[in-house]
Protein backbone atom coordinates (compact mmCIF):
# COMPACT_ATOMS: atom_id res chain seq x y z
CA UNK A 1 0.00 0.00 0.00
CA UNK A 2 2.82 2.42 0.78
CA UNK A 3 4.19 2.06 -2.74
CA UNK A 4 0.78 2.90 -4.21
CA UNK A 5 0.49 5.99 -2.02
CA UNK A 6 4.00 7.13 -2.92
CA UNK A 7 3.30 6.62 -6.64
CA UNK A 8 0.09 8.62 -6.25
CA UNK A 9 1.83 11.46 -4.43
CA UNK A 10 4.96 11.48 -6.57
CA UNK A 11 4.12 9.77 -9.88
CA UNK A 12 7.38 10.83 -11.55
CA UNK A 13 9.67 9.58 -8.74
CA UNK A 14 12.38 7.12 -9.69
CA UNK A 15 13.05 4.04 -7.58
CA UNK A 16 16.25 5.56 -6.17
CA UNK A 17 14.39 8.75 -5.23
CA UNK A 18 13.31 7.12 -1.96
CA UNK A 19 16.44 5.38 -0.68
CA UNK A 20 15.14 4.77 2.85
CA UNK A 21 12.01 2.79 3.34
CA UNK A 22 11.08 1.21 6.64
CA UNK A 23 9.09 -2.01 6.10
CA UNK A 24 6.90 -2.76 9.11
CA UNK A 25 8.87 -0.58 11.53
CA UNK A 26 6.20 2.09 11.89
CA UNK A 27 7.49 3.46 15.18
CA UNK A 28 10.97 3.94 13.69
CA UNK A 29 9.58 5.57 10.56
CA UNK A 30 7.37 7.89 12.60
CA UNK A 31 10.28 8.93 14.83
CA UNK A 32 12.28 9.75 11.70
CA UNK A 33 9.45 11.96 10.42
CA UNK A 34 9.08 13.72 13.78
CA UNK A 35 12.84 14.34 13.88
CA UNK A 36 12.74 15.90 10.41
CA UNK A 37 14.23 13.07 8.34
CA UNK A 38 11.53 13.06 5.67
CA UNK A 39 7.83 12.68 5.06
CA UNK A 40 5.53 9.88 6.11
CA UNK A 41 1.97 8.68 6.24
CA UNK A 42 -0.02 8.33 9.45
CA UNK A 43 -3.54 8.57 10.78
CA UNK A 44 -4.84 12.16 10.79
CA UNK A 45 -5.39 12.28 14.56
CA UNK A 46 -1.89 10.92 15.18
CA UNK A 47 -0.25 13.49 12.93
CA UNK A 48 -2.37 16.39 14.17
CA UNK A 49 -1.47 15.61 17.78
CA UNK A 50 2.27 15.96 17.06
CA UNK A 51 3.22 19.68 17.00
CA UNK A 52 6.56 19.02 15.26
CA UNK A 53 4.93 17.78 12.04
CA UNK A 54 2.53 19.40 9.62
CA UNK A 55 0.25 18.13 6.89
CA UNK A 56 1.38 18.40 3.30
CA UNK A 57 -0.69 17.83 0.17
CA UNK A 58 -3.88 18.65 2.06
CA UNK A 59 -5.99 18.45 -1.08
CA UNK A 60 -5.62 14.68 -1.36
CA UNK A 61 -8.53 12.47 -0.32
CA UNK A 62 -8.33 10.46 2.87
CA UNK A 63 -7.09 6.92 2.32
CA UNK A 64 -9.73 4.41 3.35
CA UNK A 65 -9.59 0.64 3.56
CA UNK A 66 -11.85 -2.10 4.90
CA UNK A 67 -11.53 -3.34 8.46
CA UNK A 68 -12.56 -6.84 9.46
CA UNK A 69 -13.68 -7.49 13.00
CA UNK A 70 -13.57 -11.22 13.66
CA UNK A 71 -13.74 -13.69 16.50
CA UNK A 72 -13.60 -17.43 16.81
CA UNK A 73 -16.86 -19.20 15.97
CA UNK A 74 -17.01 -20.99 19.32
CA UNK A 75 -16.84 -17.85 21.47
CA UNK A 76 -18.55 -15.23 19.32
CA UNK A 77 -21.82 -15.30 21.29
CA UNK A 78 -20.43 -15.38 24.82
CA UNK A 79 -21.55 -12.26 26.74
CA UNK A 80 -18.08 -10.82 27.37
CA UNK A 81 -16.89 -11.31 23.79
CA UNK A 82 -20.18 -10.01 22.36
CA UNK A 83 -20.00 -6.90 24.55
CA UNK A 84 -16.44 -6.04 23.45
CA UNK A 85 -17.20 -6.94 19.83
CA UNK A 86 -20.22 -4.60 19.78
CA UNK A 87 -18.28 -1.85 21.55
CA UNK A 88 -15.46 -1.99 18.99
CA UNK A 89 -17.92 -2.07 16.09
CA UNK A 90 -19.75 0.96 17.51
CA UNK A 91 -16.50 2.93 17.78
CA UNK A 92 -15.50 2.07 14.21
CA UNK A 93 -18.92 3.23 12.97
CA UNK A 94 -18.35 6.63 14.59
CA UNK A 95 -15.16 7.22 12.59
Amino acid sequence: MVNRVIRYLIPHAQADFLPYRIGNGYSVAWRMVVEGCGIGITHISHGDSEPRVSRILKELPTITYPVWLVTHEEIKDTPRIRYIYDLIAEQFNKV
